[in-house]
């Protein structure tokens, strides 16, 4: 029987020390330097090319969270993520799961870790699977996080507003649960639909009640500029 590697032969003995996040949040971890420089090519960039990190043997990360570093750290070691699992969780916890998620996600996109990366996106799916019991949302502030901090194409985008897009659908389709059978959308409504939200993303403005609108009904009727039939009917 093999005998277990020692802890020095699997990580080496040289520790560097990470500075997380700014002042009154700021964190120092200290994590050994070959580990860190197999799995993220920031990293090893940083601790290999005589950059100052190299020689102070101190990484400063200000822009990232400790609790997304500390994550992070907890992958490196047991190559399993460590996230809260949103069943029993209030919605207000369920959110501050994803939170962690996100900020987790741009870090690993920071330092170059691909294998990171793809666990945490594996564990937004998850978060996404157990919270459609729960009808949990992703803020949409969330998204501004996502898009200033990442490039086209990135699958962080992708998913998020693939999840955003399902989430819409979805709540459209419970909307018909109560009704007997099944109703399969025509495509041209769902165009239309399509199209309305996006003009209404687009003038940034929250749309108004279908029997609210300013000039009455006659929005939907079919007279055109003539007189509308309550105009002739005064008890109407």
């Amino acid at each position: 029987m093999a005998e277990p590697r020692l802890l020095h032969n699997r990580f080496g003995t040289k520790i560097i020390t990470v500075e997380v996040d700014q002042n009154p949040a700021r964190q120092t971890f200290t994590v050994h330097e070959n580990l860190i420089r197999k799995s993220s090519a920031f990293f090893e960039a940083a601790l290999g090319r005589g950059w100052t990190e190299a020689r102070d043997r101190v990484v400063k990360l200000p822009e990232y969270s400790a609790r997304a570093f500390e994550l992070y750290m907890n992958w490196l070691y047991t190559s399993r993520p460590h996230y809260k699992d949103p069943h029993g969780m209030s919605l207000a916890e369920a959110e501050s799961s994803w939170c962690d998620l996100l900020e987790s996600y741009l870090l690993g996109d920071y330092l170059q870790d691909a294998n990171f990366k793809d666990i945490t996106i594996d564990s937004m799916l998850r978060w996404m699977h157990d919270c459609e019991v729960k009808s949990c949302h992703i803020p949409a502030i969330f998204s501004v996080k996502t898009y200033e901090r990442t490039g086209d194409g990135s699958p962080l985008r992708t998913l998020l507003v693939g999840f955003s897009a399902w989430s819409l659908y979805m709540a459209f389709i419970k909307s018909l649960e109560d009704i007997e059978s099944r109703i399969e959308c025509p495509r041209l409504f769902l165009r239309d639909l399509v199209s309305r939200v996006a003009n209404i993303a687009r003038e940034r403005t929250q749309p108004s009640s279908p029997y609210g609108q300013h000039n009455g009904t006659c929005h939907y009727h079919c007279h055109g500029k003539g007189p509308c039939y309550k105009a002739e009917d005064a008890t109407l």
